[in-house]
C-alpha cells in the first residue's frame, strides 16, 4: 500500500489508513516508542551475532591446533590424552559461551521491552483520536 499523495482526498487517506488495522490507531508517539524498541533489539542481535562469530572463530583455531598436535603424537596413549584434554576444554568453553549468550539475550530482551514498559507505566494512550 502506498502512502497517500498530495492529491488524495481526506476521505481517501482515512480509507487507506484504516485498511491496515495494525497502524490505523497508532500515534506518532507510539511509533517512536516502537522504533526505540526495534533499535534496541537490532543492537542486541548484532552483539549476539558478533559473540557467536568470535566464539566459532576461536573454536576453529583451537580445533585446528589440536589436529596439528594430534599429528605429532608419538603413540595412542598420548593421542588419547590430548583428545580427552581437548574435549574437556571444549565442553567447558561451550557451556561458558551458552551462559554468556543467555545473559546477553536476557539483557537484549530487557532493553527491547524497556521503552514499551515505560510507556505502559506512564499510562499513555497511543491511539489517535
Amino acid at each position: 500500500m502506498s502512502p497517500p499523495t498530495k492529491t488524495q482526498s481526506s476521505a481517501s487517506r482515512k480509507k487507506s489508513e484504516s485498511a491496515n488495522p495494525l497502524l490505523s490507531n497508532v500515534s506518532g508517539e507510539m511509533m517512536g516508542t516502537l522504533g526505540e524498541a526495534g533499535s534496541a533489539y537490532l543492537r542486541g542481535v548484532v552483539t549476539l551475532n558478533r559473540e557467536i562469530a568470535d566464539f566459532v572463530s576461536k573454536r576453529l583455531e583451537t580445533d585446528a591446533e589440536m589436529s596439528r598436535k594430534l599429528g605429532q603424537c608419538k603413540d595412542l596413549r598420548e593421542a588419547a590424552e590430548l583428545q580427552q584434554s581437548w574435549f574437556r576444554e571444549a565442553s567447558e568453553e561451550y557451556a561458558s559461551n551458552a551462559r554468556t549468550l543467555m545473559e546477553m539475550t536476557t539483557r537484549m530482551m530487557n532493553e527491547t521491552w524497556a521503552p514499551l514498559r515505560q510507556a505502559g507505566n506512564r499510562g499513555e494512550d497511543f491511539s489517535e483520536d
